[in-house]
């Protein structure tokens, strides 16, 4: 087993040395060939082709000591300034207007399929992050590679949906509370989406029992489950289930909105670029309720009915 993994290794290491040096490799080894083919007994000769073929060696040998940083100028150079090739991609995609806001730098992605593995590949060892927003200001963030990119736009424009369903309803029914509301998913189910294939609809409610619909309030919205519940109807997201629902002092509500709100939430992946408000059980909360909509509905409905 141990020989093996030897073998493979060396394989690898050959592989990465034709890839990280190939601008030194190929022009050496067809000098060896020129050489070869056009060879005469003497010294002069065989020197050169022994000295020519131990560099091509030793290049090979040690590739992956030096290879990696001077490979990564050549990824750096592939994946930077993309803008308007993801632009493009990303329209095709969705069907939808995009805007290019910014892009970061230049990453160094530590991860297990990276050139250190055997087998791994130095390409999947950098990455940039686009940012781009559509018509209606959703961000959609862009993760570049040089043979992979993917986009978080999917669950922004998921949550952004179902959010407006609620607030159109509202205003349909003449609902004059001021709320706000916010969906909320576990961090291990906001997945990324290949840049090149196509788009998954309703993305965020295929992990409906595992979200959480959130909802801040200053004064409580009369029979807010079945409020919940017809709001989402409407989206025909009946069974989209859970909702927590704060009824909050203004002040707390106002700092909850600006939270949500913020730049870093609104640009950022749930989960890696900020976590959800965990301090609601510090702040004065006059009244909370967790429920599941088709439950609490069922409930009020049976309760009516006994009463009537």
């Amino acid at each position: 087993m141990n020989f093996l993994y030897f073998i493979a290794g060396f394989l690898d290491t050959i592989s990465k040395g034709f890839k990280y040096g190939g601008i030194f490799v190929l022009p050496i080894i067809l000098v060896l060939i020129i050489l070869i083919i056009k060879r005469k007994k003497n010294k002069k000769y065989t020197l050169s082709i022994a000295l020519l073929s131990f560099v091509l060696l030793m290049i090979l040998l040690t590739s992956r000591s030096w290879g990696p940083v001077f490979y990564k100028n050549i990824i750096k150079t592939s994946i930077d300034n993309k803008q308007d090739l993801i632009e493009e991609k990303l329209e095709k995609k969705y069907n939808k207007n995009f805007t290019f806001v910014s892009k970061g730098n230049v990453e160094y992605r530590d991860n297990y399929l990276g050139s250190n593995v055997l087998g791994g590949d130095i390409d999947n060892d950098y990455v940039v992050k686009y940012k781009f927003k559509d018509d209606d200001g959703v961000i959609a963030i862009v993760k570049y590679q040089k043979n992979y990119a993917s986009d978080f736009y999917e669950s922004k424009r998921s949550r952004y949906e179902l959010e407006k369903s609620v607030y159109e309803y509202a205003k349909k029914i003449g609902l004059k509370n001021d709320f706000y509301v916010f969906v909320e998913s576990p961090s291990e189910l906001i997945n990324n989406s290949e840049l090149d294939k196509s788009p998954r609809k309703y993305f965020i409610f295929e992990k409906r029992d595992h979200s959480r619909i959130k909802l801040y309030s200053t004064k409580k919205i009369e029979n807010c489950d079945e409020f919940m519940y017809n709001a989402l109807k409407e989206y025909k997201i009946e069974k989209y289930s859970t909702v927590s629902e704060y009824v909050v002092t203004e002040e707390e509500y106002k700092k909850i909105v600006d939270y949500y709100e913020s730049e870093t939430v609104k640009s950022g992946i749930e989960g890696k670029d900020y976590e959800p408000r965990k301090d609601l059980d510090k702040i004065e909360t006059d009244n909370f309720r967790f429920f599941r909509l088709r439950e609490a509905v069922n409930e009020q409905q049976k309760g009516n009915n006994k009463n009537n």
